[in-house]
């Protein structure tokens, strides 16, 4: 059964759907408001210690405020959890989306809700006409864990105009991904409760 399973689940090259079956929570995902500002910046504050650089929040701020990203957050019993940004490319890059300031409650680490925010923020994306290359930059932490669904480091490095190192990680992330992440997401018992909510471009500082 278990075999069925993952050949069902495999997906062309790229981005690796199997370790999320089975981990993804019965949960409610929605967008972001100006109103749970408070509630993400503690998490992202209970998150901080030996987790991100020093003075990095502001940046987190800076997403939170400007919209720059879709942010979703995830609700368990009408708590929020955790959270994760996502954005496109642009017009010019059409094919790009990236990834930012995924996280959950850090008592709540190693059970399902990281992985039920990543596929809610694939499946958020609009359907790729071929395929995305999905990228994100991380601080170190969260390497394994991104590593773990088929991203593979491109730079270890200074990004230009940026006093913050960063793991920079990228995989292709292809339509038949795309709807595994739907189908895996709505057997979960997980709603995606988008409304009107897009993604927005990706906008350089």
């Amino acid at each position: 059964m278990l075999k069925w399973l993952k050949g069902l689940f495999a997906g062309p090259p790229g981005f690796d759907t199997l370790p999320a079956l089975g981990r993804c929570r019965p949960i409610r995902v929605r967008p972001y408001t100006d109103a749970d500002f408070d509630v993400c910046l503690g998490i992202y504050k209970r998150n901080e210690p030996g987790r991100f650089p020093e003075k990095y929040i502001d940046r987190f701020i800076k997403v939170l405020r400007d919209h720059t990203s879709l942010m979703l957050l995830a609700e368990d019993q009408d708590r929020v959890v955790g959270f994760g940004g996502v954005n496109v490319g642009g017009p010019s890059s059409e094919n790009l989306a990236w990834l930012s300031f995924g996280m959950v409650e850090p008592a709540l680490h190693r059970q399902g809700y990281g992985t039920t925010i990543l596929l809610a923020r694939l499946a958020a994306l609009p359907e790729p006409p071929v395929a995305y290359v999905l990228g994100i930059g991380t601080a170190g932490s969260s390497d394994s864990f991104y590593e773990r669904f088929g991203f593979h480091t491109q730079l270890v490095g200074l990004p230009e105009d940026s006093e913050f190192k960063f793991n920079f990680f990228q995989v292709v992330f292809a339509r038949e991904h795309w709807r595994l992440c739907r189908t895996i997401l709505k057997k979960a018992g997980t709603t995606l409760d988008l409304g009107n909510a897009v993604v927005p471009e990706n906008v350089r500082e």
